[in-house]
């Protein structure tokens, strides 16, 4: 093979590669809910919608589990522990979700209905605050349009934060 194929070939690599890199997003999501002592399957459905809708779009995501909050004090200690996971793993950005449900109205299941999210998006290598938001329940009577909605208005807001 002559000389001017393999610089041609090497080329071609070196521009594929720089092509190829994508940001590394991990986020944790913390539950105040006062009717469940446990992680319910609406904050896991949020949790897949947002992993899902990131990979789609081509990030790298990482997760810090998914936890209960007693009380608003354990928030720091789980911020913290979110926080150094997407810092060890290299992550360019960690997202702490806090979901946060009411007794107002009730779901068809008897439980507490999802009413809003704080969300808190950092660069993870320096822990600097990007932005803060709050995204409330459009309180729609379909569980799994609330999940969509929510979750929508929060990778939107996050991937705008982004690109910012």
């Amino acid at each position: 093979m002559g000389i001017m194929k393999k610089i041609t070939i090497f080329l071609v690599l070196l521009l594929f590669t720089g092509f190829s890199y994508a940001q590394q997003i991990s986020f944790q999501i913390v539950q105040h809910d006062i009717s469940a002592d446990y992680v319910t399957e609406q904050t896991y459905m949020i949790e897949d919608q947002l992993v899902d809708m990131f990979f789609e779009n081509g990030y790298i995501v990482t997760n810090s589990p998914t936890v209960y909050a007693e009380k608003e004090s354990d928030d720091e200690k789980f911020w913290n522990d979110g926080l150094r996971d997407a810092y060890d793993g290299y992550s360019d950005y960690f997202v702490q979700i806090k979901l946060y449900y009411t007794m107002e109205r009730k779901t068809n299941k008897g439980g507490a209905t999802l009413k809003k999210a704080d969300w808190v998006l950092v660069y993870a290598p320096t822990a600097q605050e990007i932005v803060k938001s709050t995204v409330k329940s459009k309180e729609s009577k379909d569980l799994s349009d609330d999940v969509f909605f929510m979750s929508s208005d929060i990778f939107n807001a996050i991937k705008k934060a982004i690109k910012a």
